[in-house]
């Protein structure tokens, strides 16, 4: 095989990123645009050979899926926006349950059952657009980058947002081309026009035109074409001068700076270029009821959210009797918090953090490093000693928790009882970070479909604090288990034992060196006696080796436990995971 070979691949499965996988000559091979159960031909573009990878593009579909459905739009394929809207929407939404669960198990041994993804509206769901200028046919035009090039594929409409981004987009070229505006080369850094940022929420639009520069020829002409189409609409344009991919310069210059406001479940909120909204507000706000219903905000609750952004969540719980203690690292975020509060009158129900969350939520719940308490630190110790309820809601960018605040939550764990959830945007960083927070176990898993027709999927957990039980091994099984040999651990299912809940960590002492090794339960295999046991569980997982299978026998379990006792209360496998 050489890359521009043409091969015939059955496609078995959907990755991650929703491309079809095959398996071909020994090669794993990833297919943009395939689906399972279609024969393709496929075009080889890059081997991986030190891995058995293989990448290629979709050049025929000789024998199509069943689910295969025609796309809406006519630039899928070449508009990066969009990568499943080839596929039924259901089996989008099965792929992506099925996606977050393989990847938990994985990389967390999370076992628990995903719920089925809560559906969106499938089209005009998106509440923002970031629409960068191009040259297209010498004229000026907007659109999406191409799937991994910075190159703009034209659009005049994109089918995840409603008529109002085609109206928007009219207005704009019409008023560019009109005036023969020059549009920004990303490799000679020169020209004008960047992006056009849009958001439309609530009835409500702000939009922002990016420029390469300080002023806009004839903007007022652009803002009354625009105010003609979107009536009580807001203008800015934001310079941009750097050579960078972040698209929003960091200042405003207002044209028609209209104030806007809306209401979220009872919130309200001022809408600006630069403020934060989910850009589905159909899922946003079954996923936030969710959240609320699991915090249950009364004027017994405290809720610290620990990645804030503008404090939204957290004003809505705070309306309903909740302390609120906000975090965030970003400064004008925690200031749009504080007026926020003031804006709905909660201001005395709330704390404004503004830092980094491995460092503020350690400082918050357990003090400063030289050991006196900040301000904030007492009130939350004031609250807590109330017998208020702690709830920790994280909502983190895609790259997750760090570290430093799993630690601090499972160090906080062992001395205050308290609630978290998490509210994840990657399932990947989702599966490292349950299975860094050592001392929880999850008991919900819901995802979301906040980007239909994406690969992208937001997930809601609830977790629970995980009980912490002891157990005395000798060397031998207890190497096994260090090593990762044995992952069952067999007991009589006794009274101390029927205290052991899945998600529950186990440690293990070497009764010889006092070694200790930690793990977390995820499954409970139980049976009437160790002969049913043996007979259905996997002895090489019970510590049994090759050799030693054939010869394995429950009455080895006897000169531990007898057959009385396994009479009177059962036994146990516990299936485990190995954290350290």
């Amino acid at each position: 095989m050489q890359p521009n070979q043409t091969i015939e691949l059955n496609i078995i499965d959907l990755g991650m990123e929703g491309e079809g996988i095959a398996k071909y000559e020994g090669y794993t091979f990833f297919v943009p645009y395939a689906l399972p159960g279609e024969k393709v031909k496929a075009k080889i573009t890059h081997l991986k050979k030190g891995k058995n990878l293989g990448y290629a593009t979709l050049k025929e579909v000789v024998e199509p899926s069943p689910f295969r459905v025609k796309p809406l739009c006519n630039r899928f394929g070449r508009c990066g926006g969009c990568t499943m809207m080839h596929l039924d929407y259901q089996k989008q939404l099965e792929y992506k349950k099925k996606n977050v669960q393989a990847v938990l198990r994985k990389n967390a041994g999370c076992v628990l059952e995903v719920n089925d993804v809560v559906p969106s509206v499938p089209y005009a769901y998106r509440n923002k657009a970031q629409l960068p200028f191009g040259m297209v046919n010498g004229k000026v035009a907007v659109g999406f980058y191409g799937t991994g090039t910075h190159k703009v594929v034209s659009s005049t409409k994109c089918f995840l947002h409603g008529e109002w981004l085609e109206k928007l987009i009219a207005i704009v070229l019409d008023f560019a081309n009109e005036n023969a505006l020059s549009v920004y080369d990303e490799e000679t850094k020169k020209g004008l026009l960047r992006h056009v940022v849009a958001r439309y929420v609530g009835g409500k639009m702000v939009i922002t035109i990016v420029i390469n520069g300080t002023s806009l020829p004839k903007v007022d002409e652009l803002a009354d074409k625009l105010e003609r189409e979107f009536s009580g609409m807001a203008l800015y344009l934001s310079p941009n001068t750097r050579d960078t991919n972040v698209i929003m310069g960091d200042r405003l210059i207002p044209v028609c700076p209209t104030a806007q406001s809306i209401e979220v479940m009872g919130v309200k909120v001022d809408v600006n270029p630069f403020s934060f909204f989910q850009v589905n507000d159909y899922i946003r706000e079954r996923l936030y009821n969710r959240v609320i219903e699991m915090v249950a905000p009364s004027e017994n609750t405290i809720v610290i959210d620990a990645y804030a952004g503008v404090g939204l969540m957290g004003a809505i719980m705070a309306k309903q009797g909740a302390y609120v203690f906000n975090i965030e690292i970003v400064k004008e975020a925690t200031r749009d918090s504080v007026k926020l509060y003031e804006l709905n009158g909660v201001a005395d129900k709330a704390t404004n953090i503004c830092g980094d969350a491995s460092v503020e939520l350690k400082k918050l719940v357990e003090g400063t490093d030289c050991g006196t308490l900040s301000p904030q630190a007492q009130k939350f110790r004031q609250l807590v000693a109330s017998g208020k309820k702690v709830k920790i809601v994280l909502d983190p960018p895609r790259k997750g928790i760090s570290k430093g605040v799993a630690d601090t939550l499972n160090a906080l764990s062992k001395v205050l009882p308290f609630e978290l959830i998490y509210v994840s945007c990657n399932p990947a960083t989702l599966s490292r970070d349950i299975a860094n927070l050592t001392a929880f176990t999850p008991t919900e898993i819901t995802p979301y479909d906040m980007f239909p027709h994406t690969s992208h999927v937001e997930t809601l957990v609830a977790f629970r604090q995980s009980k912490v039980h002891d157990m005395n091994l000798n060397p031998s099984p207890f190497e096994k288990i260090r090593s990762g040999q044995k992952t069952i651990e067999l007991r009589l299912f006794d009274e101390k034992r029927q205290s052991i809940k899945t998600g529950d960590i186990i440690v293990f002492t070497n009764t010889l060196s006092g070694e200790r090794v930690r793990t977390k339960v995820i499954k409970l295999h139980c049976f009437n006696n160790f002969e049913e046991l043996y007979n259905s569980l996997p002895l090489l997982k019970c510590g049994y080796s090759e050799n030693d299978i054939e010869t394995a026998h429950s009455l080895d379990m006897e000169k531990y436990y007898s057959l009385e006792k396994q009479k009177e209360y059962g036994v146990v496998g516990i299936e485990l995971y190995l954290i350290n």
